[in-house]
């Protein structure tokens, strides 16, 4: 029986890197992904098609090393999770190639996956109230709204800009999660106790003057903001808020899109079913959100000492 270094000098193809990935890019297509989700895939295959060695190199060719070496190059160049990406496509592709019979042997098999480190700083609900407030004092009310919106509801902001004055039925907030497709029903009457929100009173106010079909997080004239220009509008709020230095060395500020995090965060304090409310089908997902990052005291473990009697097993601060 041939091991999988032989196989690999032995392949029944001769086809180039090139030609595979056009192939591969057809298979993946089959997959009923997402349009975004799907150019995305289609991009970094063709990064990978350069970074190993260009369209005319032989695909079984390709080495551990080579991987490693064209993973290494984006990560140097401070793309943490692009490299983190190319790994995780680059071994779907050798895999393919496997059962294609191009190759025998997945050269990133061998390789660890790359671990990006999270810069991006939590957000607290104190410092998303000082936020608040400079966008209040700009007039900018219907930054106000997607802000209020995406703390009751934890929705992505990307489903917070498409919202309708018209998407309730029977008392509830009717969603479809544009990234993951997961059909929603969220209770008007949800409250998050920290926050002193319902639901019900954010809809109302947004929905003022509306007519059925209007969006609630909408220009003058009706129009939609598209959620990038969202994004910049409470990033510069936020730096009037919030000093940088207040982020920690290292840190990169927090986005909008952290306000998901800490309405799951708060709720799940409350007792609720932050699974069921961010729409997610695992619970470890939800559990990436409840990481407070170092935004928060820290529970540290306390060293006992023989012959005293046991006191408190953790002392929570931050250094």
């Amino acid at each position: 029986m041939l091991c999988h270094h032989c196989c690999a000098t032995l392949p029944a193809s001769k086809m180039s890197l090139g030609q595979w990935a056009i192939e591969f890019g057809t298979l993946i297509a089959t997959r009923n992904l997402k349009p975004k989700t799907l150019a995305d895939r289609l991009s970094q295959i063709q990064q990978l098609v350069l970074l190993l060695g260009g369209p005319d190199r032989q695909l079984s060719t390709i080495r551990p090393v080579d991987a490693a070496t064209a993973i290494r190059c984006v990560w140097d160049t401070g793309r943490e999770h692009l490299s983190l990406r190319l790994h995780i496509e680059a071994d779907d592709m050798f895999n393919e190639a496997i059962i294609a019979g191009h190759v025998g042997l997945n050269p990133i098999t061998h390789l660890r996956r790359p671990r990006p480190v999270v810069r991006r700083s939590r957000l607290t609900f104190e410092q998303l109230q000082a936020i608040r407030r400079i966008s209040t004092r700009r007039g900018r009310q219907w930054l106000v709204g997607a802000i209020d919106i995406a703390l009751v509801t934890g929705l992505r902001i990307g489903d917070v800009v498409r919202l309708q004055a018209d998407h309730i039925s029977d008392d509830h907030l009717l969603v479809k999660h544009q990234k993951t497709g997961v059909r929603q029903a969220i209770p008007l009457d949800i409250r998050l106790d920290a926050a002193r929100i319902v639901l019900r009173k954010v809809i109302d106010r947004c929905r003022d003057g509306m007519k059925p079909g209007d969006l609630l997080i909408c220009r003058s004239d009706g129009r939609p903001y598209h959620k990038n220009y969202l994004t910049s509008a409470f990033s510069a709020d936020r730096d009037s808020a919030i000093p940088r230095s207040a982020w920690g060395e290292g840190k990169k500020p927090a986005t909008f899109h952290e306000i998901r995090s800490l309405s799951e965060r708060m709720y799940r304090a409350q007792g609720q079913d932050t699974k069921a409310l961010l729409g997610h089908k695992r619970q470890s997902t939800t559990d990436l959100y409840n990481d407070e990052r170092d935004c928060g005291s820290v529970s540290y473990k306390v060293v006992p000492i023989a012959g005293r009697k046991k006191g408190p097993t953790h002392v929570a601060g931050h250094v």
